[in-house]
């Protein structure tokens, strides 16, 4: 009789084991998962600044080697006008790029939109506070 509940008793305990190891694969699957999904979205992320980029960055080189080519020809002055204008297109689709930055994460990215969201709230309740603490000081 003895030798049944000890052996229930191990059935049990290995059960035990057994759903104990389901549950952290279980958890360690999920946090796997997570981390999957955040590489992804990060990866996306970095893909689009770079596809962002070379959209900005090719205008300001392909003006730089033109204008190296043709540095020796007479040129008029409605072609150095028309010249000077492109450079200045180019060079403002790289300030563009600069401040592009945000609004890309923010469109592309779950991740990056719900952290904005948490640090935006954090500041906002902080000045809450502040403000709180400030006016129930002033009105004693």
């Amino acid at each position: 009789c003895d030798h049944i509940f000890v052996y229930y008793n191990l059935i049990l305990k290995q059960q035990r084991r057994l759903i104990f190891i389901y549950q952290q694969t279980k958890n360690r699957n999920e946090i796997l998962r997570g981390q999957q999904k955040r590489d992804q979205q990060m990866f996306l992320m970095l893909l689009i600044q770079i596809l962002v980029y070379l959209i900005c960055i090719v205008p300001l080189m392909i003006t730089y080697l033109y204008n190296a080519i043709t540095i020796e020809t007479n040129k008029s002055a409605d072609r150095i006008a028309i010249e000077k204008f492109t450079a200045f297109i180019a060079e403002s689709l790289l300030y563009f790029f600069c401040a592009s930055s945000f609004y890309l994460y923010t469109m592309v990215s779950k991740l990056f939109r719900n952290e904005l969201k948490r640090l935006l709230y954090l500041a906002f309740m902080r000045n809450k506070k502040k403000e709180y603490s400030s006016y129930s000081t002033n009105s004693k």
